[in-house]
């Protein structure tokens, strides 16, 4: 088993994974070949030597861990917890397509896409990414970079793909079927789209889509709970809430949004998205969908007689 515990990590880094993912870890860290992933890791970066950080991370459906190369530069390689299949070698493509997409049509700052895998069959013995190492963002330099994702826009709801010309274009989404023409047609699949950004280096766009203006939503890191999904007592006869720290968190919101637009007029970007997040109106169906999906407990129906009303 590999220890957890490494003092020449980054400070920056606090890595305590989930105990309760402890046996899907250890499954990982056996059956991955490391030395074989550094030397990926070596000859994607000029044969420069790298050493493996022991400590490691779990996010969504990757272990994570930390390179160091001779000269000092860092290397994150999300290697997949599980044993690959079909399902998950389509997820990880349309991460991989998703990422050189920003990485060509925006300025978002995206990492920088050393080598990969999609499946078990090389010598690391697991599918893997090995990504540039980036640096923590604060709230301004993620509202930046979310104008620049959603300046990154396609004609249709699906998946990021590139064809056979190496041109990015719109695929199926895994599990749901073909690229959907409109909000209506998507939204009757009951599909919720997500979108894990982690803010130290590893970006996660396996079930990343383009999607409607209506599914927008705040950052997880500030997304509310959508008031009509709590009780009417909770909040005052203009609808904000009565509670001191949920007063709070829409105070955040809402300054979270104007950081967006100024990013929107320092990239001389139109104000689609500053204005979607916003709206009240729009922000509660965008996260209202997205709980459902979760299976958050809520008065569900409220919304619904809310949005039919509008």
């Amino acid at each position: 088993m590999v220890s957890n515990h490494d003092n020449s990590l980054p400070p920056e880094l606090n890595w305590e994974p989930a105990a309760s993912m402890q046996a899907q870890a250890d499954d990982c860290l056996e059956r991955t070949n490391w030395e074989a992933l550094t030397r990926f890791a070596s000859r994607a970066n000029g044969e420069s030597p790298c050493k493996l950080h022991a400590p490691y991370t779990l996010g969504g459906s990757f272990l994570v861990r930390l390179l160091e190369f001779q000269d000092g530069t860092r290397c994150v390689a999300r290697v997949q917890l599980r044993k690959s299949t079909p399902e998950s070698s389509r997820k990880l493509l349309i991460d991989i397509d998703t990422t050189l997409l920003l990485k060509e049509k925006t300025k978002c700052p995206v990492a920088r896409i050393f080598a990969f895998k999609l499946d078990d069959a090389n010598a690391a013995r697991s599918a893997f990414v090995l990504l540039e190492f980036l640096p923590g963002n604060n709230a301004a330099d993620e509202a930046r970079s979310y104008v620049q994702i959603a300046s990154a826009r396609l004609p249709q709801i699906g998946a990021v793909t590139r064809n056979a010309e190496e041109r990015f274009t719109v695929g199926p989404i895994p599990g749901i079927g073909e690229p959907f023409d409109t909000a209506a047609s998507f939204i009757q699949g009951n599909v919720i789209v997500t979108k894990a950004y982690e803010v130290l280096g590893v970006v996660d766009w396996e079930n990343a889509y383009t999607v409607p203006w209506e599914l927008v939503d705040a950052p997880w890191f500030l997304s509310t709970v959508p008031r009509l999904l709590n009780r009417p007592d909770q909040y005052d006869d203009e609808g904000r809430p009565l509670d001191k720290d949920e007063a709070g968190q829409w105070a955040d919101e809402e300054a979270y949004a104007e950081m967006v637009r100024e990013a929107e007029l320092d990239a001389h970007a139109d104000i689609n998205l500053s204005q979607m997040l916003a709206d009240r109106d729009s922000q509660v169906l965008a996260s209202t969908i997205h709980r459902f999906t979760q299976g958050k407990m809520g008065f569900y129906g409220r919304v619904l007689d809310y949005v039919d009303a509008k």
